[in-house]
């Protein structure tokens, strides 16, 4: 009898737990969540502070003109002499100019042109002399052609050229420096010798600096090396610029 008990007491608890199974299986018996809503698909609109318009063309014409005296891009360059060195000219306004190397003057390549507050078309020419006796360095000479200075007093360069050399004393360099000048072949050439220190050598210094005045603005010539070195190639130097001439 027990037993029976038993085996019907089982069979309701399992009859329980069938049936209620089966409800939570039953079509609308379970509560399904919410979802969220979906995101907007719309475009999002561009930020007022961002531009999305193309920036305009530029109008035919504009953008290509170059200041007076800017070097011509594109194309081949015109050519000057200086000695028997062909070199490229940088600017039509370095036309007109003849000077002639002397006898042992090493024509280098000119630097590519840094800028500058004028327009300058140069080096035109590099030149390199050799050093004299123990010093350390060659000389070296340059020629270049300013003709956005065609108004500016030659005065105001030779003026740049003292401020460049000190001496060791504190004294004044355009006071002890020897200045020359000369008119021939066309043109007048202004010459300043000077020596000291410079920042941009190292030790003591000459500089033979000349001013060449020109229709189409200076071309300038700065000489440059130890004393022993310039006083070696000195008369060399004068006779360079004497072959200036006008053409």
């Amino acid at each position: 009898m027990k037993q029976f008990v038993k085996v019907l007491v089982f069979g309701c608890l399992v009859s329980a737990i069938t049936i209620v199974g089966c409800k939570k299986d039953e079509p609308g018996t379970v509560e399904e969540p919410s979802l969220p809503p979906l995101a907007s698909t719309k475009p999002t609109q561009p930020s007022q502070n961002r531009s999305t318009q193309k920036a305009p063309p530029i109008p035919p014409g504009h953008g290509d003109s170059l200041p007076a005296g800017h070097p011509p891009i594109g194309g081949a360059m015109p050519k000057a002499e200086a000695g028997n060195v062909e070199i490229d000219k940088a600017a039509e306004g370095s036309a007109g100019l003849k000077l002639t190397a002397p006898e042992g003057w090493q024509p280098m390549e000119p630097a590519v042109p840094s800028n500058s507050a004028f327009q300058v078309a140069g080096p035109l020419a590099v030149f390199k002399l050799e050093k004299a006796n123990d010093d350390d360095t060659d000389a070296v000479v340059r020629l270049t052609h300013f003709p956005g200075m065609k108004d500016i007093p030659i005065q105001a360069q030779l003026d740049r050229w003292f401020g460049m050399v000190s001496q060791p004393d504190g004294s004044s360099t355009k006071e002890a420096a020897k200045v020359e000048s000369w008119e021939a072949n066309g043109v007048k050439v202004t010459v300043a010798d000077m020596t000291g220190t410079m920042t941009s050598e190292s030790g003591s210094v000459r500089m033979i600096s000349a001013a060449i005045e020109h229709p189409n603005g200076p071309h300038f010539v700065k000489a440059v090396g130890s004393a022993d070195t310039i006083e070696r190639w000195h008369d060399s130097i004068m006779e360079y610029l004497k072959t200036a001439t006008l053409e």
